[in-house]
């Protein structure tokens, strides 16, 4: 079971994965108060919260973890290489006009390759860096399911321009980790409608320049068969 929220004024997808035993995972609660958090809490009830699976650090995507962690004693899954952005979070979020974020929370190292078990299901981090230095895609391949954050959107691909984003490492993630996913992939990102890998192959106007014409770096990617 996959169910899908949106949090905070920004609008961040959070979601959770559970296996048929009940054992769940919450993706980036980016619950925003006390409303937004009684809402999950409600959804959790008569599950068992196993892990949070953060894809990054920005304020939107964590606003909730602390008050999930303590309520829940669950590890808060994230890349180190994020520790960077999670510092900044406080001036991250009075950019956006947002309050300050709540991080009474420790973190487990995440790398990629990294697997966390949900009960029967098992999700494994893809680093895909780019739009933050530790971006991480969450990957089930048993529910055919990537849970991409904010590196890859319906129509549209993640913002560089904020502290430690690099638009040259992003290509080189969405490219190597996330288009050679199979062309089924449900592609459920941090914002905005879900997605397919084959559709974003096909369509997506960022990515379309380099499966056309590569440059001499970058792998091509073969579009045969998408529809």
């Amino acid at each position: 079971m996959i169910k899908s929220f949106y949090f905070n004024p920004l609008e961040t997808n959070c979601y959770l994965i559970a296996d048929e035993g009940g054992a769940v995972a919450v993706v980036d609660p980016g619950c925003y108060g006390d409303g937004e958090a009684a809402a999950l809490e409600e959804s959790l009830e008569g599950l068992k919260p196993v892990a949070i699976l953060l894809t990054h650090g920005h304020p939107d995507h964590v606003y909730g973890v602390a008050r999930l962690a303590r309520r829940y004693g669950i590890p808060v899954m994230l890349s180190a290489e994020d520790n960077y952005i999670m510092e900044r979070c406080g001036t991250l979020a009075s950019m956006f006009g947002l309050h300050d974020v709540d991080l009474g929370f420790s973190t487990v190292p995440v790398s990629d390759g990294s697997v966390v078990k949900v009960g029967g299901l098992e999700l494994r981090a893809l680093a895909t860096p780019g739009h933050t230095p530790g971006g991480i895609s969450w990957y089930c391949a048993s529910e055919k399911a990537v849970f991409s954050g904010d590196t890859l959107f319906a129509g549209s691909i993640g913002r560089t321009d904020m502290p430690g984003g690099d638009y040259d490492i992003l290509m080189d993630s969405l490219l190597h980790k996330l288009m050679v996913l199979p062309e089924d992939t449900l592609v459920l990102p941090g914002h905005g409608p879900e997605t397919t890998i084959g559709r974003e192959a096909a369509t997506n106007p960022f990515l379309e320049p380099f499966n056309e014409a590569p440059g001499d770096d970058i792998e091509p990617i073969a579009l045969d068969g998408f529809k």
